[in-house]
């Protein structure tokens, strides 16, 4: 009898300690802001982060990035405000990029439970720092929708206005994304595009870090860092670097 009150008990505290896994994946892809391909490009973000796996070429590609890694100060540039086609610090891009106004940096996440149902959107938090500037802790809010799924105990997906008290046993979130808009400068395209890398590149602290929690529990982070001014030549002309009060912007695209 007490052999078996043991078992029945070690299966009770198993149920409430069962893990509940948080994976936070940079990405980079299609501004929200300016892009038509962004819709197709979060279907895929959704369909990567179930498969854990690239999928899609050209724009919509979804390709994780690992945390850590470094970019250029040309990677998550928005180029709209400045009238010049870009993608991933290229001027100008060749086909299938060649209608893109830039590119935006996010932090997809991940969250699994092994016991079933026990997640629910309205526990998710977010911690964001933006190239050294940390915007706190903030609850992601809104409800299930395209750019943040879930898929409850019976496999049912939620992702059309849901309420966001509804347990699901598994959250895909193509999450938070930052961009720099491009400021004005002088020359050719692509050295005004240089000259606001050399800006991002020339700031203190590059860093860009992203937290998921659960009211607290269960969180991970993910963070990209932005090579220094002295590790990449210098554009000949860099008439924005020490003006240091852009208009740097944290934009949470997937909230749409």
């Amino acid at each position: 009898m007490i052999k078996r009150i043991c078992v029945a008990l070690l299966g009770i505290v198993a149920a409430f300690s069962a893990p509940i896994v948080v994976t936070v994946t940079p990405t980079l892809g299609p501004s929200s802001t300016s892009s038509a391909n962004f819709d197709a490009w979060a279907v895929n973000v959704i369909n990567g982060l179930q498969n854990t796996s690239s999928v899609g070429s050209g724009v919509t590609a979804y390709t994780p990035t690992a945390s850590g890694a470094v970019l250029s100060g040309s990677d998550f540039i928005e180029t709209s405000s400045v009238g010049i086609r870009s993608w991933r610090g290229i001027a100008d891009p060749a086909a299938p990029f060649d209608l893109e106004f830039g590119t935006a940096l996010y932090f997809s996440v991940t969250i699994l439970s092994s016991a079933g149902a026990t997640i629910r959107l309205a526990d998710l938090n977010v911690t964001e720092t933006y190239l050294g500037t940390s915007f706190g802790s903030s609850a992601i809010g809104g409800t299930y929708r395209s750019t943040l799924l879930g898929i409850d105990g019976s496999g049912n997906v939620l992702n059309n206005g849901q309420d966001p008290n509804t347990l699901v046993a598994q959250l895909y979130y193509v999450g938070v994304g930052f961009e720099y808009p491009a400021l004005a400068g002088s020359g050719t395209n692509q050295e005004i595009i240089d000259q606001n890398a050399a800006a991002i590149r020339n700031q203190s602290d590059r860093t860009t870090q992203v937290c998921y929690d659960l009211g607290g529990a269960d969180s991970s982070c993910a963070q990209i860092l932005v090579e220094g001014a002295g590790e990449v030549p210098e554009p000949s002309s860099v008439v924005l670097v020490g003006m240091m009060s852009f208009f740097w912007v944290l934009r949470h695209w997937s909230r749409r």
